[in-house]
């Protein structure tokens, strides 16, 4: 059997590489005696969404050198650890994405992990995985492969008005599909609005989540070694990562600022020791704390070292409070390390009452989530029994 994944992997993001790579492995897991590869297939308009920083006018010199690297270094980890189509396709055309499969012989076509799903414009108005809905993730055309959406997300999802004139197409092309599991509520809300079967659609916890992280950590000694940090944090608002870098230094705390809010000298000395993604895991399970609003951050330091994270959710995004991020934390029993902020909010108060809970949870005695984990998996391992089951019986 021959298996492609079309997902989000030719991206300079660190957790789309992760569930790219985790995608891969589970497939391959399940599948031994088959061929599994990622489909090196993107939409134009993701494409050039995840290399905006690459190109863009208003980036300066040396945050563009970072991103290229970075982009390099993601590519580069999916080569190394995962099997590839031996084509490429970079294209909104619909007709090519047909064609793309068809000259692929595939059997399966495993349409996920990330946010694949997304029917509209993001808050500031970007198409982050394609055009419109139904895009090529959506695969509305005849195919002989059995289409399977694993892990699926359509973060954020704002409620029936964003199906307005969309629906009967989106619901058209997702009743062609063997079998749909989703990785949040959000997403299991939207294709019951769309009028899908309940039936249909399984829960899967994202696949990062589903393997073991720590074989990745090995590092050569020859490397140079990474800082270390009592708090990791990786925060896409530059103005608020520095506020609440303030805050922690003024509480006598060491921090790393992974994502912004950096200086030019901070960052050339983080980029000599960061040279692959096992690095920035290795960060995560060292870090005695991870203060973030990235999905995959907090994806990381759960699965390596525990619930010694603050997650953050801006309001504006998420105004039905359902990001993907709360989805996890509700799921695990953590739900109170969630702060919720608006990019109107002052960035110093939005700090001091991160600090103030982070001192709040220092006082609570460290969990690794062992049983919670366990039971996240278990449901894990059966979606995708009930995945593969349906694989087979659309023979």
């Amino acid at each position: 059997m021959r298996i492609g994944i079309l997902t989000k992997h030719r991206s300079g993001n660190w957790g789309s590489a992760l569930q790219s790579w985790a995608t891969w492995k589970l497939w391959s897991n399940a599948f031994k005696d088959s061929s599994v590869e990622l489909m090196d297939c993107m939409s134009m308009q993701a494409f050039r969404y995840a290399n905006r920083k690459r190109c863009g006018k208003t980036s300066k010199t040396s945050r563009k050198f970072d991103f290229n690297r970075k982009l390099e270094l993601c590519h580069d980890f999916l080569k190394r650890r995962c099997q590839w189509s031996t084509r490429s396709l970079i294209s909104d055309d619909l007709r090519l994405t047909k064609q793309f499969i068809e000259q692929g012989d595939y059997d399966v076509i495993s349409v996920g992990s990330d946010t694949v799903f997304q029917l509209g414009p993001n808050v500031t108005g970007a198409y982050i995985s394609a055009v419109a809905a139904p895009n090529l993730f959506f695969l509305p055309f005849q195919s002989c492969a059995k289409k399977v959406a694993f892990a699926a997300s359509c973060n954020p999802y704002r409620g029936p008005q964003e199906l307005s004139g969309k629906m009967q197409t989106v619901r058209q092309a997702l009743e062609d599909f063997a079998a749909i599991s989703v990785r949040d509520q959000a997403t299991l809300d939207m294709l019951r609005d769309c009028g899908l079967n309940a039936d249909q659609i399984h829960y899967l916890p994202d696949p990062a989540l589903l393997v073991d992280l720590n074989p990745l950590l090995h590092r050569h000694p020859w490397r140079s070694p990474l800082p270390t940090a009592d708090a990791l944090i990786s925060v896409g608002k530059g103005s608020l990562a520095k506020s609440i870098t303030k805050q922690l230094q003024q509480r006598g705390l060491q921090t790393i600022n992974l994502l912004s809010g950096q200086t030019r000298e901070h960052r050339l000395k983080l980029g000599k020791t960061i040279h692959r993604l096992e690095d920035v895991l290795q960060l995560h399970r060292q870090a005695r704390w991870v203060i973030t609003d990235r999905f995959h951050s907090a994806i990381m330091k759960i699965s390596l070292s525990g619930n010694q994270l603050i997650g953050i959710e801006i309001s504006e995004r998420y105004p039905n409070k359902n990001s993907k991020l709360r989805d996890v934390f509700n799921r695990l029993g953590i739900a109170d390390q969630l702060m919720t902020t608006d990019t109107h909010a002052s960035d110093d108060a939005a700090a001091a009452a991160i600090a103030l809970q982070l001192n709040t949870l220092c006082n609570r005695p460290g969990n690794a989530l062992h049983a919670e984990l366990s039971t996240l998996r278990r449901h894990g391992e059966q979606t995708i029994k009930q995945l593969s089951q349906a694989i087979h019986s659309s023979s």
